[in-house]
């Protein structure tokens, strides 16, 4: 029968030598993780990056679409009933060519009484004036009658001219708004814009537009079968530019001089560059969204490009040129002390590093770093990771910069 005390004597010699190399080993793990000044071993598996030189860009997106830098809503001076059209989208037009014509019978008449009472006091400040004993109280009354009449005649002359709808400039017919039949309210004047933030498709009372005519941003010129955009729309397409509307907190980076890239959506392989030529100075705001509209002067348009077609426009509103940079995960910042944790002998050091542009993926390194010296990234948390000592956004590409990369993409690395 074995002896029960040896027995135990073995299992608890057993137990107490498991603990012992447990605790050896947590021991041993301690002095290879932990050194002097705070530094700390790195781990395998650790994820790092070297500083590199190149362009480092913070940029700002938003959608826009292709517009008219001139536009003009012309209308009638004149109400009546659209006797005639003498247009259609599409028509080029020169400064003074006729657009439409109302029916002029109500304002023939009124020339003809108006101007049978202006001839009565023309003669009757005349027969004032030579009379024998003419007063100064009879001559003004007299005179005052005649410049009544003569205002109202030029009022009714030019009432005449209001039938007939004259181009205020040369360029293209984007939409006509009414039809032959149909009536105009008869605004005294045609609105203009030089820069139009908005784009859309103007029809009314049975006219025809074309898709993307552009819309003044304001107009004081209206009819019935074109509310406020005037009964014709010309635009000038040897000048175009893209509006697009930025959100409140990235319209406060956008400046007028800034350079951009506008990309077509209906041909991603298509960009021209463009200059920011106007911020709006008020906000617009749907469903309780504030936005700006800014507005993009083309450097070269490519052909073919139409009024209204969809863009992706992307603004820089900070660059470092050959810039010493790393990923911006890779920087802390607290209380405006920034730092990188560099690898160093294989241990990890916390530096404090001098920053300037931070771009979308990476920031600018002043001081505190020299090239080629490997950073430390975060540790990601879930998800596929990247080899060691590389990171999205090299040789010209875009990227995320690891985890929490930025906006826009920025160009590392190469030419933009």
């Amino acid at each position: 029968m074995p002896d029960m005390s040896r027995l135990r004597r073995h299992r608890t010699l057993a137990v107490n030598l498991t603990l012992g190399v447990a605790l050896v080993a947590v021991a041993a793990l301690g002095y290879l993780t932990l050194g002097s000044g705070g530094q700390v071993r790195a781990a395998t598996g650790t994820r790092t990056v070297a500083a590199a030189r190149g362009p480092v860009l913070a940029t700002v997106s938003a959608s826009g679409s292709v517009e008219s830098a001139r536009t003009r809503a012309a209308d009638f001076a004149t109400s009546g009933t659209v006797t005639s059209v003498d247009v259609k989208p599409g028509d080029h037009v020169t400064k003074g060519d006729v657009l439409a014509r109302v029916d002029p019978t109500d304002a023939n008449a009124d020339l003809r009484t108006d101007s049978s009472s202006l001839t009565a006091a023309k003669l009757a400040l005349s027969s004032a004036e030579d009379a024998p004993k003419a007063t100064d109280q009879s001559v003004a009354s007299a005179k005052t009658q005649y410049y009544s009449a003569l205002k109202t005649y030029n009022a009714a002359v030019r009432a005449v001219n209001g039938t007939v709808l004259h181009a205020p400039m040369s360029g293209t017919v984007v939409t006509v708004n009414g039809q032959v039949g149909g009536s105009s309210s008869g605004s005294s004047s045609s609105s203009s814009s030089s820069s139009s933030s908005s784009s859309g498709t103007g029809t009314g009372n049975g006219g025809t537009g074309t898709g993307g005519g552009s819309t003044p941003s304001s107009s004081s010129a209206s009819s019935s079968g074109s509310g406020d955009t005037g009964f014709v729309e010309l635009a000038d397409l040897s000048d175009l530019q893209v509006g697009a509307q930025f959100s409140e907190a990235d319209a406060l980076k956008v400046k007028k001089g800034q350079s951009a890239t506008v990309t077509l959506n209906a041909n991603t392989g298509t960009t021209i560059p463009a200059d920011v030529s106007l911020v709006d100075p008020q906000a617009t705001t749907t469903n309780n969204v504030v936005q700006y509209g800014v507005t993009l002067a083309l450097k070269s348009a490519p052909s073919g490009l139409r009024l209204g077609q969809t863009a992706s426009v992307e603004v820089v509103t900070a660059k470092a040129d050959d810039a010493l940079y790393v990923p911006s995960t890779a920087v802390k910042s607290a209380g405006g002390t920034h730092t990188v944790t560099v690898l160093t002998n294989g241990k990890q050091v916390t530096r404090t590093v001098g920053v300037g542009v931070s771009g979308d993926d990476n920031t600018q390194i002043t001081s505190g770093l020299r090239v080629g010296e490997k950073v430390v990234l975060p540790t990601q948390t879930s998800g596929g990771g990247f080899p060691s000592g590389t990171f999205p956004g090299l040789n010209g590409k875009r990227g995320g910069g690891g985890q929490g990369g930025g906006r826009g993409g920025a160009v590392v690395g190469g030419p933009r």
